[in-house]
């Protein structure tokens, strides 16, 4: 019999997965709630307190790239994070598993209970952990997370290409070529590789052979069904979801006009919203799941039928409360502990706006124009970059390679100060030329604009070079009005000893874990490492807590919401102007903001 094509197919794994969807959907809901509250609520917590006390003992904060050695040299701290890992690793592939053998036991007609799907989910895992088990693990951890292409386990949604490695790549050409080039790559397998866990779940296959499979079955045709489907699941889940958002409008609009405000009714809601994220999000894995399992059946001619309407009902409406209050109470621990963390604040408007380089999308980037735009633009700070020139010089340069700006394949520190300054940087339309810090902090005292000065070593700096740049900043600044900060923890810990009134911030790129120990007066985290948790710690410790680079100006409303101290930003205009309404008050605004946000799932 032939193999039904493009449009039959996919109408045919439609109407099966919308059938067994509508069937099944209080058992799929607690299937989800069960699950996901396993996950959040009870595995991963204890294995991060685990991980926590265990690299606690060894004194070690987190894992970055300069804990990373004393980790591997200390037993137990190695130990922690390899059960930490397989653990986390074991808990992706059982939910992912878990969804497609349901949905294949349903299509067959099958009993599902909860030792069945245990049963032969478990029997599965030994795939993950056998010589083929890479394959699969770089599948669930990077091509599924990165493209959003099938059903990724809720465990990996952090997971994402760092705002401020895309943003550098798309500075050049080439670096924008490789990084979309690299996205499409991983769509382009995460498409073709859409059936893996359909054949894993449904047939004796090693990983490398449910791949093979998948891929000999996503025709060019067979892609296109699939991506469409994709779409509309979700654009259906945010439609749902952006119902709820207008209906939030009410109770916020109703204490607005009574009270003036509208804090209680905005935080009841936007909780009930969370919940409801939480749950349309699940039903949209099952429903995806669904139409790529019954998708896979229709098109290698696997029998599919269900069990009959009245076998499948059996949820009553008091089990169908209680699962709803269950999906409220399990949103509620994370509503508090965003309340919390952003409470220990003290109030609206204390976040400063940092920008990143000075106003980028204005000037070229670390000039004294780029200066000026911030100023302009409202910026409480500006980061600036420096570094050493070949004969001392301190000159204001983010990259040591001056190709990108200048169109020179020479180095910073090839070049003497006045060589330096007589080159032409390009960026965005703009010229500019580089200024030396004396120049940069001369304006930044005309504008009244404080600077946060990193500290960039190149390597190639001549001995004393730490005392050299604190005596320049005491020269420079001695009423000491700026700030200076750097990636290289003893650097930066060495300025705060020879100038312990200056203020001082320790940049981290990557942290998993707890706050870093660092004796400064601020820590400045990479969006991607921020935890609720290292804000509370920062100012247990008297020590303020600084994110960088938020570009996105949804984000840039979470942090303020939070009133983390600063936020380093390329988005000056737009995050002043967010700061500036909420510090007005509109509930109703402010409400629309987060709630839209919530309700986005594409």
């Amino acid at each position: 019999m032939a193999v039904p094509r493009g449009v039959e197919a996919a109408s045919e794994a439609l109407r099966w997965s919308v059938t067994a969807f509508g069937r099944h959907f209080w058992a799929w809901l607690t299937a989800l709630l069960l699950t996901q509250g396993f996950l959040f609520w009870i595995a991963m917590p204890l294995l991060s307190a685990l991980l926590r006390l265990v690299l606690g003992r060894a004194g070690i904060d987190g894992v970055n790239g300069t804990s990373i050695p004393a980790i591997l040299s200390n037993p137990l701290a190695t130990g922690a994070l390899l059960l930490f890992t397989l653990a986390g690793i074991s808990f992706i592939f059982l939910e992912l598993a878990l969804l497609a053998t349901m949905a294949h036991m349903y299509f067959e007609a099958r009993a599902v209970t909860v030792r069945g799907v245990l049963r032969a989910v478990w029997g599965r895992l030994p795939k993950l952990y056998g010589r083929q088990g890479p394959l699969l693990l770089l599948y669930m951890v990077l091509v599924l997370p990165l493209s959003h292409i099938g059903v990724a386990s809720d465990l990996t949604s952090s997971i994402t290409v760092p705002r401020f490695v895309s943003d550098e790549l798309q500075k050049t050409a080439g670096g924008t070529v490789l990084y979309w080039g690299t996205m499409a790559l991983i769509a382009y397998l995460a498409l073709r590789l859409v059936f893996t866990f359909s054949f894993l779940a449904a047939t004796p296959d090693t990983v490398y052979g449910s791949m093979r499979d998948s891929v000999r079955l996503t025709r060019r045709t067979i892609q296109g069904w699939v991506m469409l489907a994709l779409v509309g699941a979700g654009l259906a889940a945010s439609t749902v979801l952006a119902v709820v958002a207008v209906g939030g409008f009410v109770p916020v609009g109703l204490e607005q006009a009574v009270t003036g405000g509208a804090s209680t009714a905005t935080g009841l809601t936007l909780t009930f919203l969370q919940a409801a994220r939480f749950v349309v999000a699940g039903l949209l894995a099952v429903a995806v799941t669904l139409f790529v399992t019954a998708f896979h059946r229709v098109l290698t001619r696997m029998p599919i039928r269900l069990r009959p309407r009245e076998q499948a009902r059996r949820t009553t409406r008091a089990g169908a409360v209680t699962i709803a209050v269950l999906a409220v109470a399990f949103q509620l621990p994370r509503a508090a502990g965003a309340v919390g963390a952003a409470q220990i604040s003290a109030g609206p408007g204390d976040t400063e706006i940092i920008a990143h380089r000075g106003y980028t999308r204005e000037a070229v980037e670390n000039s004294v124009e780029a200066l000026e735009a911030a100023a302009g633009a409202g910026a409480d700070m500006v980061e600036l970059d420096i570094q050493e020139a070949a004969d001392g010089g301190l000159v204001v340069m983010h990259d040591t390679d001056l190709k990108r700006l200048a169109g020179v394949d020479a180095k910073v520190y090839e070049m003497t100060t006045p060589r330096l300054r007589d080159l032409t940087l390009r960026q965005n339309g703009y010229t500019a030329r580089i200024p030396t810090l004396e120049e940069f902090v001369a304006r930044a005292d005309e504008l009244g604009t404080t600077l946060l000065i990193e500290v960039k070593p190149n390597g190639h700096e001549s001995p004393g070079f730490t005392e050299r740049v604190t005596a320049e900043l005491e020269r420079l600044d001695p009423a000491r009005r700026h700030w200076v900060q750097s990636l290289d923890q003893p650097l930066i810990e060495e300025i705060e000893s020879l100038d312990p009134d200056r203020d001082t911030a320790f940049v981290v790129g990557f942290q998993l874990g707890s706050l870093p120990r660092a004796d400064t007066d601020a820590i400045a985290v990479e969006d991607w490492s921020y935890d609720d948790s290292m804000l509370v710690l920062a100012h247990e410790k008297s020590q303020r807590l600084f994110v960088w680079t938020v570009n996105d100006l949804g984000t840039a409303r979470d942090y303020l919401d939070r009133n983390v101290d600063g936020i380093i930003t390329d988005s000056v205009e737009g995050a002043v102007s967010i700061r500036s309404s909420d510090e007005e008050g509109n509930a109703l605004t402010d409400y629309g903001y987060r709630a839209f946000r919530l309700a986005r799932l594409l």
